[in-house]
């Protein structure tokens, strides 16, 4: 499955190279460091950790390329 990084993602950052990732539409919020940030935002999935990009699909960062995520909000 193709997968790509939300539109409604934003990433805070804290000191020592963590950030905070937080989807305007789902809610989420997640501690990340840099590298998985840079992942994120380069779209190159390969690299996040199996368990950790579980997590960011579950939580709605990343999301499958045929999602329409203009179209979901507009439903909602």
């Amino acid at each position: 499955m193709e997968l790509r990084k939300s539109r409604f993602n934003f990433f805070i950052p804290l000191a020592n190279n963590y950030y905070i990732l937080y989807n305007t539409f789902s809610g989420a919020i997640a501690l990340i460091d840099k590298e998985v940030k840079n992942c994120i935002e380069k779209e190159d999935f390969s690299k996040i950790p199996p368990a950790m990009l579980n997590y960011l699909q579950k939580q709605e960062f990343i999301i499958p390329s045929s999602l329409d995520e203009i179209k979901r909000y507009q439903y909602y």
